[in-house]
């Protein structure tokens, strides 16, 4: 007879080895005890995948940076149904990052075994993000008129990727013909289609101008000479004379003239100034040869002796002043008889 027994034992049935072919049944009854063998396989415990379980803290790239596994988790499965989170993963295409690419590749070894996965990853191209002015101009005052000057200013880019650069080939807005009051110019830099802008403070101010009324101005080497000037003309007549939105001072030689009663005088200098920008004229009262301020007989000397060659002290501005005829032919015979005509009351100036 048979029947179907319980209680029976398994040998050598924990912790099973690879390679293992059978383990032992036995089986006691009364006393008498039995026994018999099942057959089994036993293999290795293998690697069977790999899954990303948790992604990694960023995903999203610019072209050129390299992956970024941070928060990642990767966890391996095995062919006894169980699961461990891994390290010691490689990444593959992971540096460099190409515009476009959509994936990189994560590879486990364990044992001769080796498994695959993929993270997806999202690369943009490298883009201009925007543009500042990080060192100023050497120039940031101007009147009004002038021209923007770059001299000393450094422009830099910043990226997408975090990354600036200084750049060149910026572009400059309303840098032309500066007008009175004006704040900042615009600068703008444009790369791969994608254009920014920024601006640089900048301060205008009002522009020299002046009204000399009937006043002759001459240029020569260089010089500017006020000229019709009668004698006994005072500093405050010249000034009441001159229009000007700037002040007017009058030099002799270094030392300022405040008497605004002085008598002006061949080689006085009038400096007209506004917003450090000045004109300096100087000043020649015709027939006043010696700069005394008068014209009279000691000038039409010195007009001789210089004629004649024995005064060769004569300054150009005092040459200025020996053009009586005003014909510009300066200390000539012509002027000698004309200013001799003066003297004696028969001409006039």
């Amino acid at each position: 007879t048979t029947k179907v027994v319980t209680g029976y034992k398994v040998t050598d049935g924990n912790n099973l080895t690879a390679g293992k072919k059978s383990v032992t049944i036995s089986y006691t009854e009364g006393e008498v005890t039995k026994t018999t063998t099942q057959e089994v396989t036993v293999v290795a415990k293998a690697l069977t995948g790999i899954v990303v379980t948790t992604k990694p803290d960023k995903t999203s790239y610019i072209e050129g940076e390299s992956f970024d596994e941070t928060g990642m988790v990767v966890t391996a499965s095995y062919n006894d149904d169980t699961t461990k989170v891994v390290t010691g993963y490689k990444i593959t295409n992971g540096n460099d990052l190409m515009l476009g690419q959509k994936s990189i590749t994560i590879s486990y070894t364990e044992g001769e075994v080796t498994k695959t996965t993929t993270q997806e990853v999202t690369v943009v191209a490298k883009a201009l993000t925007g543009i500042v002015v990080t060192t100023k101009p050497d120039k940031t005052s101007y009147i009004e008129g002038e021209s923007f000057d770059e001299t000393g200013m450094v422009v830099t880019a910043s990226y997408n990727d975090d990354t600036t650069k200084v750049v060149t080939g910026y572009k400059i807005t309303n840098g032309n013909d500066l007008m009175l009051g004006q704040k900042s110019i615009t600068i703008s830099y444009t790369e791969n289609e994608i254009t920014k802008e920024t601006t640089q403070n900048i301060i205008v101010k009002e522009k020299l101008s002046i009204n000399l009324g009937n006043l002759e101005v001459v240029s020569k080497d260089q010089k500017i000479y006020l000229e019709s000037i009668k004698p006994l003309t005072t500093i405050k007549d010249i000034s009441e004379r001159i229009k000007t939105n700037g002040t007017i001072e009058i030099f002799k030689g270094t030392e300022k003239i405040t008497n605004t009663n002085t008598k002006l005088a061949t080689g006085m200098h009038l400096i007209v100034a506004l917003n450090n920008e000045q004109i300096e004229y100087i000043i020649v009262v015709t027939g006043d040869i010696n700069g005394d301020g008068n014209s009279d007989d000691i000038d039409l000397l010195k007009l001789a002796r210089y004629q004649v060659g024995l005064d060769k002290t004569v300054k150009e501005e005092y040459l200025q002043a020996t053009n009586i005829y005003k014909d510009n032919n300066y200390g000539d015979d012509v002027d000698f008889l004309k200013f001799a005509r003066v003297l004696v009351g028969l001409d006039s100036l």
